[in-house]
């Protein structure tokens, strides 16, 4: 068997090989850039260093506006998120306390005493409208 002659088809298959390892390298360095450029959007980073922290990765310069964008999107909609889940949670504690209270006075006969859940019914209300400032101030 002569061992210094090689079938074109394992040199194409080699190749190909190559090529698909560089593309995985290079997706899973833009998956490190935008990793790192969400955490410095999260941090409130200027551009700039988010520049230079994204070049230290290896990510090339026509590449960081769409990682950049990306990853301020990200943040964005991740913070609306979690205003919308803040917002849910107090309404819930609020109009919880709001049916406490109004069972406890339907259930209460006429010059009975009964609960009145304001606890509940204010801490609800807080979260409800913290949280929508958060949402409406949301930036990313």
């Amino acid at each position: 068997m002569d061992t210094n002659t090689s079938e074109p088809a394992n040199a194409v298959g080699v190749s190909g090989m190559l090529t698909d390892n560089a593309i995985d390298s290079t997706e899973a360095q833009k998956g490190r850039g935008l990793n790192t450029a969400i955490q410095m959007v999260a941090d409130k980073e200027a551009e700039p260093a988010i520049r230079a922290a994204l070049v230290d990765i290896g990510i090339p310069e026509a590449d960081m506006p769409a990682i950049i964008t990306n990853a301020r999107k990200l943040v964005f909609d991740a913070k609306r998120k979690h205003a919308l889940k803040g917002m849910g949670i107090g309404a819930l504690w609020l109009v919880g306390g709001l049916i406490i209270t109004a069972a406890g006075y339907l259930m209460a006969g006429e010059g009975q005493s009964y609960f009145v859940t304001w606890g509940a019914v204010a801490f609800g209300g807080f979260r409800v409208v913290v949280n929508l400032f958060a949402y409406l101030g949301a930036k990313a």
